[in-house]
């Protein structure tokens, strides 16, 4: 399923209604046949089917995962394209990469850790001095507490931007 907003408010309440939407669209997801399929969680479930490593493990496996097969690609100017990860799966599947933007990645990252069982929150944050929302990541919570996860952004798990002059967060 793909979801199109024509017309977002403007400012922070957009923002706000893309990080509910993304919300939802990790919420309703069922991945696990499809990632599966993909070799996705292979390496992280035992042959009982329980997890096979920490779940700080099974996060950091997961934001690689997405990082190699996702390639990062802006939305078209003055669109805002969010993806679900059923749709990023499937193009997974016939090409062997997706494409997408710092939304779509962290959806598909959203939605895979919850397969695994770790909670997520998104996190949307201003990097500019107007407090206007411009990028999104997500934190995983895992054994030692919250983890930065960012796969559209080249630093290793952990990574949050620093320079952040507003954040916005939304529980999954």
């Amino acid at each position: 399923m793909e979801i199109r907003e024509r017309q977002l408010p403007e400012g922070n309440a957009g923002a706000r209604v893309t990080l509910e939407r993304m919300r939802d669209l990790i919420q309703t997801s069922r991945l696990v046949p499809d990632a599966a399929a993909l070799g996705f969680s292979a390496e992280l479930i035992d042959e009982a089917g329980r997890p096979s490593s920490s779940l700080t493990e099974r996060a950091v496996w997961a934001y690689w995962w997405v990082r190699q097969t996702v390639v990062f690609e802006d939305d078209a100017p003055g669109v805002e394209e969010i993806r679900s990860p059923g749709v990023l799966l499937e193009e997974i599947r016939r090409t062997g990469m997706a494409h997408g933007d710092c939304d779509d990645l962290v959806i598909l990252l959203g939605a895979l850790l919850r397969t695994l069982e770790a909670p997520v929150r998104l996190v949307a944050v201003s990097l500019q001095s107007d407090g206007l929302m411009e990028h999104v990541y997500l934190d995983a919570e895992v054994e030692g507490g919250w983890l930065p996860l960012d796969p559209s952004v080249l630093e290793s798990p952990g990574w949050a931007p620093l320079d952040a002059t507003a954040r916005m967060e939304v529980w999954v």
